[in-house]
């Protein structure tokens, strides 16, 4: 009987140490299930952040692609300008040329008229001053006649000759004021020229800073980085490959 007893007290001793072992493997069966659900949402919090992560270095790498494309376009631009610039350096400077042999040679032809004008203000000077030096009224008809008929045909060879140089006269002035006028509106020209000129340079000063300005926004986008730390421990940087 006491046999009996015993048995059944180590039988129940056994029973009780089963269900503790029971006890603790449902307790730590429930921290491994709740550990796994734990990992479980990391893993798609991870998942969700590394797609998103991947959608952002879609989107920074077709921007880098257009900013680039951007570049380019604006460096072809700039050289177009430069060439233009370059083209309208030379014209200026060679209507500059021009226009400096196109003022010494009116400052000459100026000084000829000038002269040619002088001469003939000098003759018909001359020819009046003779005039009124002469005195026909102390002289016999018959000479006053025959001395008015010589001196009035040289007079009158005098006069047509005097008209011809003031006609060659009037000419040269009316040549030397359109030459002037060509001489104003190649001025025009050239100023026209300065401003083009400074325009395309201002243009390209202007390409040149928003060439400078991508080409920043290229390596910020390069630096920009993304920290996805995971319940574990363990910190992954996701960037932009250069």
């Amino acid at each position: 009987m006491e046999e009996l007893f015993q048995y059944m007290k180590t039988l129940r001793s056994q029973i009780n140490d089963v269900a503790d072992q029971a006890a603790k493997l449902s307790v730590e069966e429930h921290m491994l299930f709740t550990t796994v659900e734990t990992l479980q949402k990391d893993l798609d919090l991870v998942k969700n952040e590394t797609r998103q992560v991947k959608e952002e270095t879609d989107q920074m790498t077709k921007a880098k692609g257009k900013i680039y494309s951007q570049i380019l376009q604006n460096q072809r631009k700039i050289a177009s300008l430069e060439s233009d610039s370059s083209t309208l350096s030379q014209t200026l400077k060679l209507m500059q040329q021009e226009k400096l042999c196109l003022s010494a040679k009116l400052v000459d032809q100026s000084t000829y008229y000038e002269k040619v004008g002088q001469d003939i203000s000098a003759q018909l000077t001359e020819h009046q001053e003779w005039i009124n030096a002469q005195d026909f009224g102390s002289r016999p008809r018959e000479v006053n006649e025959k001395a008015g008929g010589t001196k009035g045909q040289s007079l009158t060879k005098d006069f047509q000759a005097a008209q011809a140089n003031f006609g060659k006269m009037e000419k040269l002035k009316s040549d030397l004021a359109l030459k002037n006028t060509k001489s104003e509106l190649r001025d025009m020209d050239e100023k026209s020229l300065e401003e083009d000129l400074q325009a395309l340079l201002s243009d390209k000063s202007g390409e040149a800073e928003y060439v400078q300005s991508l080409q920043l926004q290229i390596t910020r986008v390069k630096e920009i980085s993304h920290i996805v730390r995971c319940s574990c421990g363990e910190e992954y940087n996701v960037k932009l490959d250069k």
